[in-house]
């Protein structure tokens, strides 16, 4: 069973996440998206700014522990005209989205 805290929390991320993607596509492809990933970047900045209280989940703990620099360093990059190094990073299976999805797997909709 999910810690209710934690399927709080995937709710919360799994439509900015897929959002987040969506534009990740798009912006690998085409550098006009690139303020459009921006803005897909700071939403999950937002959702992760209300901390972890009540989540226990390691898998998680870690993970948001690493997105918020992960996070940052993709918007950095992107300021940098390098959409292709923050899409790399976002889907690096150590420190992306992947993690994320592993912890809320268990969840309903991942």
């Amino acid at each position: 069973m999910t810690e209710p805290a934690l399927a709080a929390r995937c709710a919360e991320l799994r439509e900015p996440i897929r959002e987040l993607v969506q534009a990740g596509l798009r912006a690998n492809a085409r550098p006009e998206y690139y303020p459009e990933l921006t803005e897909k970047l700071r939403v999950m900045q937002g959702i992760l700014a209300n901390g972890v209280a009540g989540i226990e989940e390691s898998g998680y703990l870690t993970w948001h522990r690493d997105a918020e620099p992960m996070l940052r360093r993709a918007e950095a990059l992107i300021a940098e005209d390098k959409g292709d190094e923050a899409w790399a990073l976002l889907k690096n299976p150590e420190l992306g989205l992947y993690p994320v999805s592993l912890a809320c797997s268990g969840c309903e909709g991942w």
